[in-house]
């Protein structure tokens, strides 16, 4: 079991597990694996770390590629990886805290730090207690997928700083070089197919929780 203290540890760890992606990527698989432990099933965080590997998958793909001679400048494919390091650094930046609150049973207080959106979130999560606990997984899934979605949409993807990494993205999908998004034990195709779009970000999240996660037998032989 998973005691209070731990999660305040966790909390206080913040700054050193969003220090990279791949600090990211194991942190939020650690977060799910303990409240799961403890009883709290969250598939948010199984999903985000899913997502956060494809995002370290196509980092180190770009890290390469600014190396080779290619149509686009080294420093465009330096622009398009902090921009997606600065989106993923934001989305940790905000879901760790919250999600630990919530699992310390302080989601409901007057937290700063917390959007409103996600306090209303995780109140209507715990007044639903009753309800079928696929509806009400899938309720919160959703719930984060449009707070985080929303939460980078202008200080990231909408921000004068990454024009150019923002137009490399719409290039790479009007030339049909998006890569799916790798996810275990499935065939299912998953892509965004317009990152640009807050509303097709949020319903790729929807995808891939509704189309991989959702039955709970898949989702433990994933995890």
């Amino acid at each position: 079991m998973v005691n209070a203290r731990e999660y305040e540890e966790l909390l206080g760890e913040l700054d050193e597990r969003n220090g990279d992606n791949v600090a990211r990527t194991d942190s939020y698989l650690e977060l799910y694996a303990r409240a799961r432990a403890d009883g709290h099933e969250l598939p948010w965080l199984l999903m985000a770390h899913l997502v956060s590997r494809n995002a370290g998958y196509l980092m180190t793909d770009l890290a390469g590629a600014a190396t080779r001679p290619s149509m686009f400048t080294k420093e465009a494919f330096e622009e398009l990886f902090v921009f997606l390091e600065r989106a993923n650094y934001l989305i940790f930046h905000d879901a760790w805290h919250h999600t630990l609150l919530h699992l310390l049973g302080r989601s409901s207080m007057d937290d700063e730090r917390t959007p409103r959106f996600m306090r209303d979130a995780w109140r209507r999560y715990e007044a639903t207690a009753d309800a079928p606990t696929a509806a009400r997984e899938r309720g919160l899934v959703v719930d984060l997928v449009t707070n985080e979605q929303n939460l980078i949409e202008n200080r990231v993807v909408k921000h004068s700083r990454f024009v150019r990494a923002r137009a490399m993205v719409g290039f790479f999908e009007a030339v049909d070089r998006e890569a799916p998004i790798v996810l275990p034990r499935t065939t299912v195709e998953i892509r965004v197919g317009g990152f640009a779009e807050v509303a097709r970000r949020i319903r790729t999240g929807e995808r891939i929780f509704d189309e991989v996660l959702a039955p709970r037998v898949e989702r433990d032989a994933i995890f």
